[in-house]
């Protein structure tokens, strides 16, 4: 396994085991069928975003806030997997 494979099951695993039962769905489904096909800066993205709390990013993703600019991009394509 390479260093982008592991990069990808870790980034899986810490989607998956959030800590709202919620965002484990949303996040974990999007990184288990999305995050093989992103490009590195999207990769690392998803993984940036991983480092913020719970409620933030529910906020971001049913649109009651704007997260900041650097993670606009990954949250437009988690949003747009669920449309």
């Amino acid at each position: 396994m390479n260093n982008h494979q592991e990069l990808i099951k870790k980034l899986q695993l810490r989607a998956h085991l959030r800590g709202s039962k919620e965002n484990c769905e949303l996040l974990g489904s999007f990184s288990k069928k999305h995050l093989c096909n992103l490009d590195k800066k999207r990769i690392n993205d998803f993984e940036k975003l991983l480092d913020y709390s719970d409620p933030e990013i529910t906020d971001w993703l049913l649109g009651y806030s704007r997260p900041p600019e650097h993670l606009t991009k990954i949250i437009e394509s988690i949003i747009k997997f669920y449309k």
